[in-house]
């Protein structure tokens, strides 16, 4: 089997340029209409903040499972592997904040760091990672987000200042309000292990892969792998890997012309009835189905309104 050891590759959503003369901060929003598409597993260094506007969308961060609906928020930590699951056939959209610690604290020095962010670090301890109006200090959270959200959508003469007030005032309101919670435990061996596993499913899900292959890669047995794997993801590497490959021929469907067997085994099935069982359970319809009703994605937008 292809060696692991490599550079993982960059995770889903967008991150800041490391310069330090930037900004460290990014608004980016996404609307899904289709309901099938996946956001797979991404981490990066810096905190996010993902607002649901409308509609509704499963989220899994750091191995907890979280219905995200419209009007509350998700609050994803450096470092923390998430993704999300959306609903089949349903429609949302959010916008997310996306910043560096750095961006409100530069100067790891400060009196203000040292005496209340680094603690945050050093006693296990986290924002809250779910925000809604019925949690603790939740209403007063999602009204700064969505005055933070505004500020920076308005981009008027000093929003910069306003952007890192606001969130500074959300920091200082999960603080003073004692709203903190337990930051999971995390193995730092396995957890990198595992993000090297994702990164190479998706660099190689085109081609044969055993999971017991992979784990042996990863000098660890298949049973801790799978657990540690299902632990952080939320489904297990085989699971991840089948939906991982479904979702590319669903791609495939929309956006090319082509037998379905073409299709299935570019993306790593060599089964096609395993493969007609597998898209059936996953999309609730078959493939054949699929193809002819929804050959297009403006045909498949017209059958669906």
């Amino acid at each position: 089997m292809e060696s692991m050891e490599r550079s993982i590759s960059a995770p889903a959503h967008p991150i800041i340029p490391p310069d330090p003369n930037s900004f460290n901060f990014l608004l980016y929003k996404r609307s899904v209409t289709d309901g099938y598409a996946n956001l797979y597993p991404a981490w990066h260094n810096e905190y996010e903040i993902i607002f649901m506007e409308f509609g509704c969308a499963e989220f899994n961060a750091d191995g907890e499972e979280i219905l995200l609906e419209a009007g509350n928020a998700l609050l994803i930590s450096p470092g923390a592997i998430h993704s999300c699951c959306e609903l089949k056939r349903g429609t949302f959209s959010y916008t997310s904040l996306l910043f560096a610690e750095s961006f409100i604290f530069p100067d790891q020095k400060d009196m203000a760091y040292q005496k209340y962010i680094l603690p945050l670090h050093t006693a296990r301890k986290r924002l809250p990672a779910f925000i809604a109006p019925s949690a603790k200090c939740g209403s007063q959270a999602l009204a700064l987000i969505k005055e933070a959200i505004a500020c920076e959508q308005s981009k008027q003469f000093g929003y910069e200042l306003e952007l890192k007030i606001k969130l500074l005032s959300l920091f200082n309101l999960f603080l003073k309000e004692n709203a903190l919670e337990d930051a999971p435990v995390r193995k730092s061996g396995i957890e990198s292990r595992i993000k090297e596993s994702i990164a190479f499913m998706h660099d190689n899900f085109q081609k044969e892969l055993k999971i017991s292959e992979i784990a042996e890669s990863l000098h660890i047995c298949t049973e801790y792998f799978i657990r540690s794997f299902k632990a952080l993801v939320g489904k297990t590497p085989k699971e991840y890997l089948i939906e991982y490959r479904l979702n590319h021929v669903l791609s495939l469907m929309l956006t090319e012309d082509g037998t379905i067997t073409s299709m299935a085994t570019r993306c790593g099935f060599d089964d096609m009835c395993y493969f007609s069982r597998c898209f059936k359970k996953n999309f609730g319809i078959s493939a054949q189905v699929f193809k002819k009703s929804y050959s297009d994605i403006d045909a498949y937008e017209r059958l669906k309104a």
